[in-house]
């Protein structure tokens, strides 16, 4: 066998490395001399390697050259059994630089500060209304004049938390303010120009420059971002704008848990004046009725002619506008010229570089969701970007015309996107690209990719719901549904749905899970078919789920390795309870579109904001917010979570890279995918991240914004340890609607109780009974009133092997109001002989597969000699007691409880756990065990 036919059979079953990479490929192992058919040294491979890496140039150059290592270590250890594998090279990716030219330096950062607390003394208003606009905007974290300006004007619609932080929706986006924000805003509604146009305000700008002598060439919206330069998150620079937060009501919700009316989320504003009459969307066809000759990229003579079109008349526009402004007869001229490049484009051009141009297009002229109005250079960005993308996935015209008919067709056009999109290391490239293959999705018939697909490849969400769902509301809605349901059962769906919130499962991921993949740690997730980011596997810690609930999880994995299954759960008993949890998720969120899939969102914020309360130690946020308030972000979880990654080889601390964390969890290629369509709580991060929430307003600040002196004693007067709170800087805002935090008992409520394990309480009961005095306070107090003389007991029944069985399963029992319930009626049943409803026997028998480990005969009696009724016959097999069932005909439908009568140790020791396990949930109730 020659080379050239070793390496073609190696990327046999790539066609995208087959076609491009090949000669490559081939030229590097020629150039190594690593191709031999004699014999060679058994350290060949395994030295010569990292010359053979020197070749490479990019992430996909590195996995040719893999591929290629591994097909002649193949080929020699055919015939060499001792021949050593070639090492495996795992680049490290070179984020992209945030330190440039293009940002300010750190000593204009702070000059611009000092000038500004300079210029808010100064009487000249004009000069104090510029100085306050730069504090805010370094307080606030905006970074540009329209934003700011929106935020002032909007002011009597703030939403003030008990929280003490302020929601704002202005400009189609949420702010999130503390007190010193608001009081910025109230002291600039104060002067006379804070209606002033950007035009106006940017002139008053260079008149504060020239006041203070601060010599600059830069505009107002340099210097406010300058003044966030030290402050401003670099995770906020470098994922790009957040199109996908939570609503206005959601967010209030979550940080409440109190729904406020759909009208405090503002409705956006419709766009006036000469962009209704260039709506593209409505002047072109529907997608359905499209048809093109072409798919592919370069398959039609007018693409690259398109792309060239499009750039000469943006550049045309800015040379006739040089303010580039979306009116007159610059924007009407360069308007009407892309919407006839676009009927021209949907004649000649393939369908790629249509809805390539159609995209840029619609960029100009209506903006993004997060800004109206993009300058020119960015448009011709993004144009570069795409045409360099879709030339490198979508240039193939037959693989996209089979891809339309054939799913395996567009199974493998969908791997080509997913390699290219994880092959970019930029984050902001990688956002424009998703935001475009989300606009492919919405606006073509045509198949560029299987967006199930991607999703499972990891490289991005076409369909993105910004849901989520407190943990204390997730686990509530649960434990309601299990009060009614067959524990065996319902079981499956619990765990089924809490792997997916906690976790961040995918439902198939959750479904497929095998007994195998669950260490006493982590779970492994796979996809042998669909590997996410380049790897088969990806581990996922346990401790994201709640400390309490770890034993009862290890119990269910327990149950089903003795059930003999292969996988944790049966698809059939998930089924079972999923829409009715389902059904009562949606109604206690609000969230009518709430999916199985929502969870796993839910799942990337909890994780998120767990990891960054863990690194920065900030549980003061647990308090702060009702969504934080549970025991998953308590001290225990967090310590769970520090312990897992110290025995993974990294400690959590403020320069732990958790984006990168919390995206390969969820088995995401990069952050930026992540952030795109799942951290909808992102907005709220970055407001406490900043280093600037530490910053107390004390004296010195208040008096430079007063500017004068005669305010000293209201300001003195108003100071609380140095610091002014935040009912005094928000004093004013009458018109602001406020919203306290709903007050609930909380998971994560301090435990005043110690705690008691069931075996701990039988203890303390067997010293209670042979004397009262080996017990002290509380305990005693309870057992005295509770339990019977300890004469009348006999000690010797409950110390023997049956009672001490059965009171080993009860204390592996999880404590909760569906438990509860269950031995409270099975006490009612003991003196009884009969059980007569489907629910009372559904307690009995939990009751009695929980406790016993000793089989009993029950007698079924039934009105007929026909089958059972299906409710019981249900309940039966569930709790597998069908083998234990005689049936007998009898005037009504009752389960015969006559064998409780008996004097049997096992029957007396099933009744006496009973009885003591009630005693025990009466102790600690309202404690820890809940």
């Amino acid at each position: 066998m020659n080379l050239s036919d070793l390496l073609i059979a190696a990327f046999e079953k790539d066609a995208f490395l087959h076609k491009n990479y090949v000669d490559f490929a081939i030229h590097v192992i020629e150039s190594t001399r690593l191709f031999r058919n004699v014999p060679v040294a058994p350290n060949l491979l395994s030295q010569s390697a990292s010359r053979v890496y020197e070749y490479a140039h990019s992430n996909i150059e590195i996995t040719v050259l893999q591929k290629s290592l591994s097909a002649l270590f193949e080929y020699y250890a055919g015939a060499q059994k001792n021949i050593i594998p070639p090492p495996i090279l795992l680049p490290v990716e070179a984020p992209e630089q945030f330190w440039n030219e293009t940002l300010p330096g750190v000593n204009l950062c702070n000059t611009l500060i000092a000038a500004a607390y300079q210029g808010a003394k100064n009487v000249d208003e004009d000069v104090r209304l510029i100085s306050l606009l730069i504090l805010l905007a370094r307080h606030s974290g905006i970074e540009n004049l329209q934003s700011i300006r929106a935020l002032i004007s909007t002011h009597s619609n703030y939403i003030i938390l008990d929280s003490e932080i302020c929601i704002s929706k202005a400009d189609e986006k949420l702010f999130f303010l503390d007190g010193i924000c608001l009081f910025l805003i109230k002291k600039i509604c104060e002067l006379r120009q804070h209606a002033t146009s950007d035009k106006d305000l940017k002139k008053l700008f260079r008149k504060w420059s020239d006041h203070l002598d601060f010599r600059s060439d830069f505009d107002f919206n340099h210097a406010l971002m300058a003044v966030n330069l030290m402050t401003k998150p670099i995770f906020s620079r470098t994922l790009g704008q957040l199109d996908h937060e939570l609503s206005l009501p959601s967010y209030i919700f979550a940080l409440t848990q109190i729904h406020q009316a759909d009208e405090l989320d503002t409705q956006l504003k419709t766009r006036k004046g000469r962009l209704k009459k260039f709506d593209i969307d409505g002047l072109l066809p529907s997608p359905s009725e499209m048809a093109f000759e072409h798919y592919g990229y370069f398959c039609s003579d007018f693409d690259k002619e398109a792309f060239d079109v499009l750039s000469l008349t943006l550049n045309r526009f800015r040379a006739e506008s040089t303010r580039e402004r979306h009116q007159g007869s610059a924007f009407k001229s360069a308007s009407v010229k892309l919407y006839q490049l676009l009927e021209m484009s949907r004649t000649r051009c393939s369908a790629i570089t249509f809805f390539s141009i159609h995209y840029c297009v619609k960029i100009f002229i209506h903006g993004t969701p997060w800004k109206d109005r993009l300058r020119i250079s960015t448009v011709l960005e993004y144009s570069s970007r795409i045409q360099n993308f879709i030339n490198n996935c979508f240039c193939d015209d037959n693989l996209i015309a089979h891809a339309q008919e054939n799913q395996g067709v567009l199974n493998d056009l969908t791997d080509y996107v997913a390699d290219a999109i994880i092959g970019i290391t930029s984050p902001s490239i990688q956002n424009t690209i998703l935001i475009f293959l989300q606009f492919l999705y919405t606006h073509t018939a045509v198949k560029f990719f299987d967006e199930t697909r991607l999703e499972y490849r990891g490289a991005g969400a076409m369909h993105v719901r910004s849901h989520y769902l407190a943990p204390e509301i997730f686990e509530h809605i649960l434990e309601n549904v299990a009060e009614n349901s067959i524990e065996s059962i319902f079981s499956h769906t619990l765990w089924f749905l809490r792997l997916c919130y906690y976790l961040g499962l995918r439902n198939s991921e959750a479904e497929g899970l095998k007994i195998i993949d669950i260490s006493d740690r982590c779970i492994y997730v796979s996809n042998d078919e669909l590997r996410k980011s380049g790897a088969g596997y990806r581990r996922v810690f346990l401790s994201y789920i709640p400390p309490s609930l770890h034993n009862s999880f290890k119990a269910f994995c327990k149950r089903r390795i003795d059930e003999g299954g292969e996988f944790l759960f049966e698809p059939r008993f998930i089924n079972y309870y999923l829409d009715s949890v389902m059904k009562a998720l949606k109604a206690a969120s609000g969230i009518d579109d709430l999916v199985v899939h929502s969870l796993r969102h839910c799942a990337a914020n909890n994780q998120l904001w767990m990891l960054f309360i863990a690194a920065f130690y900030r549980s003061d946020l647990i308090t702060k917010y009702s969504f934080l308030n549970h025991e998953l972000f308590s001290e225990s979880a967090l310590k769970n979570i520090r312990e897992d990654f110290r025995r993974a080889g990294r400690e959590l601390s403020i320069i732990t890279p958790i984006f990168e964390i919390v995206s390969t969890s969820l088995g995401h290629c990069s952050p930026a995918i992540t952030a795109a369509s799942y951290w909808h709580t992102l907005g709220l991060l970055e407001f406490e991240i900043n280093p600037i929430r530490a910053f107390n307003p004390d004296e010195e600040f208040i008096s430079a914004i007063y500017g004068n002196n005669y305010k000293y004693d209201f300001i003195h007067s108003n100071l609380k340890n140095g610091s002014v709170p935040f009912k005094n800087l928000i004093h004013g805002f009458t018109n602001c609607k406020k919203v306290g935090k709903k007050s609930t008992k909380l998971h994560c409520a301090v435990n005043t109780k110690k705690h008691v394990t069931f075996l701990t309480f039988i203890d303390e009961v067997f010293a209670f009974i042979e004397s009262p005095d080996k017990c002290a306070g509380e305990l005693k107090s309870f057992l005295q009133k509770n339990l019977p003389s300890s004469k009348n007991q006999e000690i010797s029944q409950y110390k023997r092997t049956c009672f001490l069985k059965c009171a080993e399963m009860a204390n592996e029992i999880t404590v909760n109001s569906n438990v509860r319930n269950a031995f409270k009626a099975t006490q009612r049943m003991i003196e009884a002989d009969r059980i007569t409803d489907v629910r009372t026997l559904r307690h009995f028998l939990k009751v009695l597969s929980l406790t016993c480990p000793y089989q009993f005969k029950l007698i079924f009696f039934h009105h007929s000699d026909g089958q059972l009724p299906l409710p019981w016959q249900e309940a039966i097999n569930y709790y597998r007691f069908s083998e234990l069932i005689n049936l007998e005909v009898g005037e009504a439908n009752f389960l015969s409880l006559k064998f409780l009568k008996s004097s049997s140790e096992k029957v007396l020791a099933f009744k006496a756990v009973v009885k003591f396990f009630n005693l025990y949930l009466e102790l600690i109730a309202g404690g820890s065990n809940e």
